[in-house]
């Protein structure tokens, strides 16, 4: 899919800010393939291959936060060695091994084995996708004024603070703000009306009339 999507962001140069401009110009394409010792994998075998490839490497994958995918492999391959480095580049949520990387547990486990992590790991939280506080705010303040708000993806103490902040806006003063509980059902109807339920069947219902 990461390959799939640089491509994408290659076909489209009408959507480059001036600094990527001012890059190309310079001759530096982020998203040639095999520019600058570039290159792309994209079957299972050819990333298996990387553990035998000699040298001094650059492996970029997408992490899921290390739960799912290529990334386990690569971790597992390559953390035990203390001349590695894991540059962790993103949020990384708890329980997640991930998470356990930035804590920089040791062991950790991975297919169900357990692998010393001698690898030095560095944290560098520059590439996230994800809005912040700042950008999520600005995006709830231009968006009108809405019934309700669900606060869902998140560790608690910081949703907490969204919550208060998002609380203070002046469009969501009218607004119930919710953060729901881990087993909290709440039954949303085509017509925008919300009720909080414990009955399982009551939304099943309710999701059976939406078109």
């Amino acid at each position: 899919m990461s390959v799939s999507a640089t491509e994408i962001f290659g076909r489209h140069p009408e959507c480059y800010d001036q600094e990527l401009r001012d890059l190309l110009q310079r001759g530096q394409d982020p998203f040639c393939p095999e520019c600058d010792g570039l290159k792309f994998t994209q079957s299972v075998d050819e990333s298996k291959a990387l553990n035998d490839e000699p040298g001094p490497m650059i492996i970029i994958s997408a992490s899921g936060m290390c739960e799912a995918g290529r990334i386990r492999h690569h971790l597992k391959n390559n953390i035990p060695d203390p001349n590695n480095k894991v540059l962790i580049v993103g949020f990384m949520a708890k329980n997640t091994l991930g998470r356990k990387l930035v804590d920089k547990e040791n062991p950790v486990n991975i297919y169900g084995k357990s692998y010393p992590l001698n690898a030095d790991v560095q944290i560098f939280n520059a590439f996230s996708g994800h809005a912040d506080q700042k950008g999520l705010l600005n995006f709830a303040h231009n968006s009108g004024k809405p019934t309700s708000v669900f606060c869902v993806h998140g560790e608690e103490t910081q949703m907490g603070i969204f919550k208060d902040k998002l609380g203070q806006l002046d469009n969501l003063q009218n607004s119930e703000i919710y953060m729901p509980s881990p087993g909290e059902i709440f039954a949303l109807t085509k017509d925008k009306k919300m009720w909080k339920t414990p009955d399982v069947n009551l939304v099943s219902q309710s999701l059976c009339c939406l078109e």
